[in-house]
């Protein structure tokens, strides 16, 4: 079954009224349902402590443990980055190379650092990841859509106050910060951070993008996600897709008001469209 027809199936139960926990974790918009507070899905961001004169070299606080090196004691090697990490309790926070970045990426404003061959890579700071393609070694650094990251995004003092419910996150809005867990048919996960690029000087927290996501050649199917999307959010108003230039093949659907809300902090390299690819 094509992804495609597996959201449609499935967001139909958001749209039909089934059962779910909303974006702000009560029923239907309606508020939180108990004073638990933010809901925790278990992922932390990695973490490591590199001791002086480790035989490999360090990556900022990252031992590295390619071409047989160990890493120190209390540590492991991934073998998707090749940094040592610090043995913690948690799902680290991790992503997909090349395009299947989009729908699985980082819950924090880093970006992905992935060995060639590897099926899944680790989130790193920008400066750990680009550190790390100086060495010449087989780690690359992409953002969520699959690029590169080549020098970083465009440097930027102040972070903007955002939608509550969809935070900036990474570059001058916090690199290490998470974004909030939410549970989607049943699912409960952390948001991922999609939009930082060299264009771009930080993202927006949106569920994972295969949640609702708009296809420009599929106007009819994006409506019906669209609708779905609103009413997941509540019903108070309508989604729009999130464009994020120059790709305007798919977009992720959110609310329109935190769709206007990111673009108009990117003039340029964000715009928010229709189910028909008309601005709104």
């Amino acid at each position: 079954m094509s992804l495609r027809v597996w959201l449609l199936l499935a967001l139909g139960v958001i749209a039909c009224g089934g059962s779910h926990v909303a974006r702000d974790g009560g029923p239907d918009g309606a508020g939180p349902t108990d004073d638990s507070g933010p809901l925790d899905a278990g992922v932390v961001v990695a973490q490591g402590d590199c001791p002086e004169g480790h035989a490999c070299g360090c990556v900022g606080v990252f031992a590295r443990c390619e071409d047989g090196c160990e890493c120190p004691a209390g540590q492991h090697c991934d073998e998707g980055s090749g940094l040592c990490l610090l043995d913690v309790e948690g799902r680290l926070d991790r992503c997909l190379p090349g395009e299947e970045a989009q729908y699985v990426f980082c819950a924090s404003g880093r970006v992905c650092a992935v060995r060639e061959g590897q099926a899944s890579g680790l989130c790193v700071s920008i400066d750990a990841c680009l550190d790390l393609q100086e060495l010449g070694g087989e780690v690359q650094c992409r953002y969520f859509d699959g690029s590169a990251v080549v020098s970083g995004p465009p440097s930027r003092d102040d972070c903007p106050s955002s939608e509550p419910r969809f935070p900036f996150c990474g570059g001058p809005c916090g690199e290490d910060a998470l974004c909030p867990a939410n549970d989607f048919l049943g699912v409960l996960a952390n948001d991922q951070c999609i939009g930082l690029s060299e264009g771009r000087a930080f993202g927006m927290c949106v569920l994972p993008t295969s949640s609702f996501r708009c296809y420009r050649d599929d106007p009819d199917a994006t409506e019906s996600i669209m609708f779905s999307c609103s009413g997941f959010y509540g019903g108070l108003e309508p989604c729009a897709c999130l464009v994020l230039l120059p790709d305007e093949r798919e977009a992720p659907a959110v609310p329109t008001s935190a769709c206007r809300a990111y673009a108009f902090e990117h003039p340029g390299q964000a715009r928010c469209v229709n189910a028909a690819w008309e601005p709104v």
